[in-house]
C-alpha cells in the first residue's frame, strides 16, 4: 500500500511542479513524507520531533501548514527556523536552502554523527555529505539520495525512497 501512495505521491508531485505549483510546496510535501518513510533511533525523539529550515522562509511556512498539530512517534512535530551552527544538533531533519553555503559545511558535519536527515537543494551538496537534495530535471521536482551518508548514520530508510531517487 505504502509502495502505491508513494507512486501516487511522485506522479503528483511532478506533475504539480509542471503546473506551476511553487517549489516549496512541492518541497514541504517530500519532506512530510519523508518523516513516514524514515525511522531514527528512539532516543533522537526524546523532545519532540524537529524538522530546521535555514533559509527558506516560505518553505518553513508550507510545512508549518502542512504539518501543523502532526506527530510522529508520539511526538509533536516542531518547525524551526535555524540561525546559527549551533541549533542543528537539536534537528531530527534539516533542510538548507541554497543561499544557506555559510551553514552547510556544518551541518554535514553533523548530520551523520547526530542522525539528522540533512536536505539540500544545491549542485554537489550530493557529493559533499547532504543526505537528501532536491533537484529539478525537465521542470520536475526530483531528490538524489546518499546511499553512503545514509549508511553511517543509525537512520533507517525505506529501500522504497532509494528506488524513487534519481542518481547524482
Amino acid at each position: 500500500m505504502r509502495i502505491v501512495i508513494l507512486l501516487c505521491l511522485t506522479f503528483l508531485l511532478s506533475f504539480s511542479v509542471q503546473s506551476q505549483m511553487p517549489v516549496t510546496k512541492a518541497q514541504a510535501t517530500y519532506i512530510a513524507y519523508y518523516t513516514q518513510y524514515v525511522q531514527w533511533p528512539d532516543g533522537d525523539l526524546s523532545d519532540g520531533f524537529t524538522i530546521g529550515i535555514a533559509g527558506s522562509d516560505e518553505l518553513q511556512k508550507e510545512l508549518e501548514v502542512l504539518l501543523n498539530g502532526r506527530k510522529i512517534n508520539d511526538r509533536l512535530i516542531l518547525i524551526k527556523k535555524v540561525t546559527v551552527v549551533g541549533e542543528i544538533e537539536k534537528c531530527n531533519i534539516l533542510f538548507v536552502s541554497f543561499d544557506k553555503n555559510n551553514i552547510l559545511a556544518d551541518a554535514i558535519k553533523l548530520s551523520a554523527k547526530n542522525n539528522i536527515l540533512l536536505i539540500t537543494e544545491r549542485s554537489g551538496a550530493i557529493e559533499n555529505g547532504a543526505l537528501i537534495n532536491f533537484v529539478v530535471i525537465d521542470n520536475l521536482l526530483k531528490y538524489q539520495l546518499n546511499e553512503a551518508v545514509v549508511a553511517k548514520t543509525k537512520l533507517t530508510v525505506n529501500p522504497i525512497l532509494f528506488k524513487m531517487a534519481v542518481k547524482p
